[in-house]
C-alpha cells in the first residue's frame, strides 16, 4: 500500500505564531475520524515550520496500534532518523 504524506508548509507564517499553527493542525488531523470500513487506519503528515524544524506528524486507530507496537515504531523511526 502505497502511503501518502501530506506536507503543510508555515514557513511563510509569521514566526510568533508558527509553532501554535503547527500544533492546532496536529490537533486537528488527530482528532479526525477514520472510516474502519475503507481505510487506511493510519495518516502521516509533516508541517514544515522554518529551516531544518518539523512536525511529523502520526495518527493511527488504536484497532490497529498497541502500546507495543508505538514502543516498536518509535524506536525504528528514531534508528532510521538518525541514520538519515
Amino acid at each position: 500500500m502505497a502511503v501518502r504524506l501530506a506536507v503543510t508548509d508555515l514557513t511563510n507564517t509569521p514566526e510568533a505564531s508558527r509553532q501554535d499553527q503547527a500544533l492546532a493542525l496536529a490537533r486537528a488531523e488527530a482528532a479526525r475520524p477514520f472510516d474502519l470500513r475503507r481505510g487506511p487506519v493510519f495518516r502521516a503528515s509533516l508541517i514544515t515550520t522554518g529551516g531544518t524544524e518539523n512536525l511529523f506528524v502520526f495518527v493511527v486507530h488504536h484497532i490497529a496500534f498497541d502500546g507495543w507496537s508505538r514502543d516498536v515504531f518509535l524506536r525504528e523511526l528514531g534508528f532510521f532518523y538518525e541514520g538519515f
